[in-house]
Order: structure tokens, then C-alpha cells, then sequence
């Protein structure tokens, strides 16, 4: 993630970043996972005020459904602030539902 970051910025728009591995690292993946961080007062992130991180480590392709729900997720202002503010998973977890039905 490190690599990727110092070659080109992984923040997407609309105060998310979404940090991951180079090509040369995938075959370093066990196994696909994600992680998200909420930052609701803000951080700089290369020049770019960030309030959410989603780390993505993906196995096999399993991860470009994911980064397509993200990407659906965020494009809605109203979705990004309910994923800042969330209190729990399952909330963060129904945003996503709902942007992709």
C-alpha cells in the first residue's frame, strides 16, 4: 500500500481514500479482506481532506465487486455522510446494500 501510495495518490473524490497494494504485491494476498477507518473530522491525504479510508487487499479479482460497491456507495453525498457518521458496522453495511440494489 505504501508502494502504490508513493507512485500515485489513492484518494477518489467525495473525502475518500482507498489505499492498496501494487501489482507486484497481489500474489502477497492470503486472503481478500477490507478495512475501513472514519476520520469525521478530517485529514490531509496528499493535499485532499479524507474522512474515510478503505483499505482493500484482494485475492483473485475478488476485490473489483468491492471497489464497484464503494465506488456506488460514494457517488451519493447523502451516503457518504451516513458512512462518516455510522456508529456501528451494520449501518456502514446497509449504506452499501442500499447503493447497489
Amino acid at each position: 500500500m505504501k508502494a502504490r501510495e508513493q507512485l500515485v495518490s489513492t484518494f477518489m473524490g467525495n473525502a475518500l481514500a482507498i489505499p492498496h497494494g501494487t501489482d507486484e504485491a497481489k500474489n502477497e494476498v492470503l486472503t481478500s479482506g477490507l478495512s475501513l477507518i472514519q476520520i469525521p473530522d478530517g485529514l490531509d491525504w496528499n493535499g485532499e481532506e479524507v474522512k474515510v479510508i478503505i483499505g482493500i487487499a484482494g485475492k483473485d479479482g475478488e476485490h473489483l465487486d468491492l471497489l464497484s460497491q464503494i465506488a456506488i456507495a460514494f457517488s451519493e453525498e447523502e451516503n457518504v455522510e451516513k458512512i462518516i457518521h455510522a456508529k456501528d458496522g451494520a449501518t456502514i453495511r446497509r449504506v452499501f446494500e442500499e447503493a447497489d440494489a
